[in-house]
C-alpha cells in the first residue's frame, strides 16, 4: 500500500494522477482530510491503519500565494 500525504495540495494531486493512471493502490491523506501530520497522535493513528509499504510526502503547510 501507497501512502500520499498532501494528497490535495497541488504536487500531491499530480502524484494521485500517476498512481491511479498506473493503476497503483494508494491511499491519500491530507488536513483537508481531517489527518493534521503536525499532531503525533493523528499521525501515528494514521500509520497504524493504513500501514504503509510505501510513503509519498506531499505535504506542506503553506500560507498560499498571499
Amino acid at each position: 500500500m501507497i501512502l500520499v500525504l498532501g494528497a490535495t495540495g497541488f504536487l500531491g494531486k499530480n502524484v494521485c494522477k500517476h498512481l491511479q493512471e498506473k493503476k497503483l493502490e494508494y491511499v491519500g491523506s491530507s488536513l483537508s482530510m481531517g489527518v493534521d501530520l503536525r499532531c503525533e497522535s493523528q499521525t501515528l493513528n494514521l500509520f497504524q491503519s493504513i500501514k504503509p509499504e510505501i510513503v509519498i510526502n506531499c505535504a506542506s503547510y503553506v500560507g498560499g500565494i498571499q
